[in-house]
């Protein structure tokens, strides 16, 4: 530490001056109210730490259990996301696709690499645009929302990253709004993250989501949207399929092309503000259709329904024990093959199909009796080429090769109106009897559609009375999707119906 150099002061004669002592400064005084604003800032603060943070632990205090034992469950400090469900394919002899088979979720799943980079990057864009640069939160986001929902007194804004949401929705599987389940998504981002990359994080999120109508994954959306590969999805279509799954229903591009435009271009639009693409380039895009394909919503398969449902009654059956490695158990064996995301590869042959179904309906009235079956099998190995039980499927579903036995039909109605009663549905419940109905949730043929015998019509809103007494088959359609096949078998075996069914 240096000395201060001393000034000597003299007068004009030479004599020293003393010097002149240092005025006093006056002390600082706070304005009176600074004290008071540090206190309110002190309590404002612990009041706002005491609102996020303690009724995040509070609320969950009463999860704390389930909470352990979900990451209990996925392994000692880490999680693991479960094995998504995915449909079955039937292939026939030349590699064509002869049907998809699934229960509830309709989905192909693809690996990252076979998605097109401009569909990912649109993904991102819309979902969580800083989705590489954070970790499992986003603490930007968090805080932000944290506000809105302080001075909202309730969630209203979530600030999830694709983590987040890949763990609500893989995971948790609770959407409620609540403290509890956000502290509790949180948590289990993080862990996470410590297991997984960030692509590896979005492909299982891209393979998870939802795109409408029955879409599961990307996979299956390019598909049944616009019959393509994810791999050749445009800018505008990668566009269109990420604005859709922040609320497929409102998105629907099928039912509401215009809203699903406006919001196709605003992600077009956020992606031209983050550099994804040009401006020129967005604005090409935005130009553009929704381009979807002839027949978009409904799954596009070629389907031989006389071969496919013996393959799948063989399996599910396992009468003799073949396919034990499906299961143990019918419930099981239905989960592995509508589930299970297998690849059936089968011996019938297109051509020997298509040639037998053209000799049957060149020589026999498709409209009227007598009806015909058919099966064509190579002597050296038993492979089936060829199969026909009936004239038309469609029309006839009477299996003249498969034991014999003839499909229920209406006789089932009584069982389906016994299973609604057993399990709450009184009769004045009401449908749609509009026929044909293509658009049942859940609902599964050939046709995708429904009719009443009497043909089309508009159809009125009718209870069960009515449609029992008339024997309307879309209602009863609507209303077995809505008991559930499992619980109407499960009425019919209780009343004394012997032969195995098929819960479809």
């Amino acid at each position: 530490m240096q000395a201060t150099p001393r000034t000597r002061v003299t007068s004009d004669r030479g004599q020293r001056v003393p010097p002149t002592p240092a005025r006093p400064q006056p002390a600082r005084v706070l304005p009176p109210l600074i004290p008071v604003l540090i206190v309110l800032t002190i309590v404002t603060i612990s009041a706002l730490v005491a609102l996020v943070v303690l009724p995040l632990f509070t609320a969950a205090g009463s999860g704390v259990d389930a909470f352990r034992e979900r990451l209990r469950a996925a392994g000692v400090g880490r999680v693991t996301i479960p094995r998504f469900p995915e449909r079955s394919t039937i292939y026939a002899a030349d590699g064509s696709v002869l049907a998809t088979v699934f229960l509830d979720e309709n989905r192909r799943i693809v690996q990252i690499e076979n998605v097109a980079p401009i569909a990912r990057d649109a993904i991102v864009a819309i979902e969580d645009h800083t989705f590489y640069e954070h970790g499992a939160l986003d603490y930007r986001s968090l805080i932000r929302a944290a506000l809105v929902n302080l001075r909202a007194g309730q969630i209203e804004q979530g600030g999830s990253t694709i983590t987040q949401q890949l763990v609500k929705n893989a995971i948790i599987g609770d959407t409620s709004q609540t403290f509890a389940r956000k502290f509790q998504e949180a948590a289990l981002a993080l862990r996470l993250e410590r297991r997984y990359t960030k692509d590896e994080i979005l492909e299982l999120y891209i393979n998870d989501a939802y795109f409408g109508n029955g879409a599961y994954g990307i996979g299956t959306a390019a598909e049944t949207y616009f019959r393509k590969k994810p791999g050749e999805l445009t800018l505008a279509e990668g566009a269109l399929l990420a604005a859709v799954i922040r609320a497929p229903g409102t998105y629907d591009p099928i039912v509401h092309p215009e809203v699903a435009t406006a919001r196709r271009n605003f992600v077009i639009d956020t992606m031209v503000s983050l550099g994804m693409v040009t401006a020129e380039q967005g604005e090409k895009a935005k130009d553009r259709s929704l381009g979807l394909a002839k027949g978009a919503g409904a799954p596009k398969q070629r389907l031989e329904p006389f071969f496919v449902t013996y393959i799948r009654q063989l399996i599910l059956d396992n009468e003799n024990g073949e396919f034990d490695a499906f299961g143990a158990t019918y419930k099981q064996r239905v989960h592995t093959l509508y589930q299970g995301g297998l690849r059936i590869h089968t011996t019938l042959d297109p051509d020997w199909q298509r040639y037998a179904q053209e000799a049957v309906l060149t020589r026999m009235d498709p409209n009227r009796g007598p009806d015909a079956s058919l099966v064509s099998v190579d002597p050296r190995s038993g492979a089936i080429r060829a199969m026909l039980s009936g004239k038309n499927y469609r029309k006839d579903q009477y299996d003249l090769v498969w034991h014999g036995r003839r499909q229920v039909g209406s006789a089932f109605k009584p069982f389906t109106l016994v299973a609604a009663f057993e399990n709450g549905f009184p009769p004045g419940t009401v449908y749609s009897s509009k026929s044909p109905n293509c658009s049942i949730p859940g609902w599964r043929s050939a046709s995708g559609c429904v009719s009443n015998a009497e043909g089309a019509s508009g159809g009125t809103y009718v209870d069960l009375w009515n449609a029992t007494e008339n024997s309307t088959n879309v209602v009863f359609a609507q209303l077995a999707v809505d008991v559930g096949p499992e619980n109407i078998v499960e009425a019919a075996h209780a009343m004394g119906v012997q032969a195995p069914l098929d819960a479809v």
